[in-house]
Order: structure tokens, then C-alpha cells, then sequence
């Protein structure tokens, strides 16, 4: 009974030893995709946080209603701005980067496909 137990444990021991090199030859991608998505500016945590507040403030009775709603569409307002530049600062890089990778590649194919060579090529 001893050596059934120790079988079937030295057998499931190597098979959550083996799975990661199984699965890494059979090119299952065990990482999340990374998303390609626009940094929240810095400010705009502060912008959060004052809404946050506000909110706290208006809860616990120390701001009126009318008060509370415009400076409520002030903060909402401010943060649609950061986003917006961030959105439009964000695809100028994008498009600068596009750019700089058709030059490199027109380049490339003027010099008939050759790679430059390094300094250490040319001294050896």
C-alpha cells in the first residue's frame, strides 16, 4: 500500500515539475497580453482625490447640493481635459515613432539591407 502512495506522488511530482516546460513548448502564453494603453497623467490622481473628498464633504453635510454639483462638473471638466491631452500627446509619439521606423527602414533598404557596423567591427 506504502509504494502504491509513494508511486502516485513521485508520479504527480513530476508531472507539476514537467508542465511548465510542456506547456512552454507548445507556445501557451502563460503571461497576460500587455495592453497597449495611454499613461494617466500624474495630475489627474490628484483630480480623483479632490473629487473623492468632495464627495466625503457632501456626505457628511458640510457642502450644499448646488455648490457640490458645480464644483463637481469643474473637477469632471479638468480631468476630460488630462485625458484628452494625454490621448492626443500619446498619438503624436505614436505617429513620431511610425515615422522614425520608416526612415530607419528606408534607410536600411537605400543601403541594400546592411546593418551598420559597430565601432568594434571596424577596429578588428
Amino acid at each position: 500500500m506504502e509504494f502504491v502512495v509513494g508511486a502516485a506522488l513521485a508520479i504527480f511530482s513530476a508531472v507539476v515539475l514537467a508542465y511548465p516546460f510542456l506547456t512552454a513548448r507548445s507556445g501557451v502564453e502563460s503571461h497576460a497580453p500587455v495592453l497597449d494603453s495611454p499613461v494617466p497623467p500624474p495630475e489627474l490622481a490628484s483630480v480623483y482625490q479632490a473629487i473623492r473628498d468632495l464627495t466625503w464633504e457632501r456626505q457628511a453635510g458640510d457642502l450644499p447640493e448646488d455648490l457640490y454639483q458645480q464644483q463637481l462638473d469643474a473637477y469632471r471638466r479638468q480631468a476630460a481635459l488630462l485625458l484628452r491631452d494625454a490621448a492626443v500627446y500619446s498619438a503624436v509619439v505614436g505617429e513620431s515613432d511610425e515615422a522614425l521606423e520608416q526612415e530607419v527602414a528606408t534607410e536600411l533598404a537605400a543601403r541594400g539591407g546592411q546593418t551598420p557596423q559597430s565601432s568594434q567591427d571596424t577596429v578588428a
